[in-house]
């Protein structure tokens, strides 16, 4: 059986869900994200921002978001490190 062809996100529906993640995660507001195919249908967006802190310490934001391809939201996630 051949392997599954992985269309790529549509661009219309990729700035639709940054949208709706910077409102939900203003850190990482006009971060481009990096799509991954996840599962079939499904993509992976990961977004990265380095800000610092009021003492001068850096800090990383990650946001880790499932998607369909047909732009719903599944799943999303936040770590700081």
């Amino acid at each position: 059986m051949p392997d599954e062809v992985i269309m790529p996100l549509d661009p219309e529906i990729l700035q639709k869900l940054c949208t709706e993640v910077y409102h939900q995660f203003p850190a990482v507001s006009g971060c481009k994200p990096k799509v991954q195919a996840y599962t079939a249908g499904q993509y992976l967006l990961i977004f990265q921002a380095g800000k610092h802190t009021a003492n001068g310490m850096p800090i990383s934001t990650t946001v880790r978001a499932v998607v369909s391809q047909t732009g719903k939201l599944i799943k999303i996630s936040t770590s700081k490190g």
